[in-house]
């Protein structure tokens, strides 16, 4: 059984040092970004294609959504499963994200590598199904992404193609997380340590996200670029 390009292992359900940055934007807002990751990817000399799709879980716990679980294919490790949560199918995707921003600690950032999750039943998954069939990759590509209204995706609704490259793109430093590191579902016992799920009452969960989580960031952010700037606590 495999947890990553493989929707057919899961049975069919009813209708902070070590940190991977995830994406997300405000509502009624615009972002940078260029997309990093080619056709493929390869660790530890197995090919995987992308996009790398899988099924998670967002879980509201300590008063905030920011709390992201990979599906495990392994039915006795599936526990959030059992407490009725509903995973929702994603792809995902490395991305630079241009924008300048300052963190609770006043260090300013800016082209930072970063976790793009998309629902694939959201609309912009549609849109980026149609850029990859025409063009086989997004590698380098750059695109105005934007996110309208309150209850849509923190991904952005929709992607508008730039003219022109990031002129600091550079394949061979700007590359892919990996995923099979940073997305590795985590065991039962993991999640029931984390979540106390034993005396958790209803559970509940959602799509605001607004954190990250898992490994360091590969090399290949830094300065120079485009980008808009923005001060205060972004969430990060």
């Amino acid at each position: 059984m495999s947890w990553y390009n493989d929707d057919s292992a899961f049975k069919a359900e009813d209708s902070k040092s070590n940190f991977t940055r995830r994406f997300w934007m405000p509502n009624d807002s615009e972002r940078r970004i260029t997309f990093v990751d080619g056709p493929s990817v390869t660790y530890d000399g197995v090919e995987i294609k992308t996009p790398f799709q899988y099924q998670e879980y967002n879980v509201k716990h300590n008063g905030h959504w920011r709390n992201w679980f990979t599906r495990h294919p392994d039915p006795s490790h599936d526990i959030l499963s059992k407490h009725d949560y509903r995973a929702s199918k994603v792809a995902a995707f490395t991305v630079i994200d241009h924008q300048e921003f300052t963190d609770r600690k006043g260090v300013t950032h800016k082209d930072t590598v970063s976790l793009y999750i998309v629902k694939r039943t959201q609309p912009i998954w549609k849109q980026i199904e149609k850029l990859l069939a025409r063009h086989g990759s997004l590698q380098g590509k750059s695109f105005t992404v934007s996110r309208f209204g309150d209850k849509s995706p923190s991904c952005g609704t929709m992607l508008e193609p730039m003219e022109g490259a990031w002129p600091d793109f550079d394949p061979s430093t700007h590359t892919p997380f990996n995923y099979l590191e940073v997305l590795a579902p985590k065991t039962a016992d993991e999640i029931e340590a984390l979540l106390n799920l034993t005396n958790q009452g209803q559970s509940e969960q959602g799509s605001s996200q607004q954190g990250g989580w898992g490994k360091p960031p590969p090399s290949g952010g830094g300065g120079g670029g485009w980008g808009g700037s923005s001060s205060g606590d972004m969430p990060f």
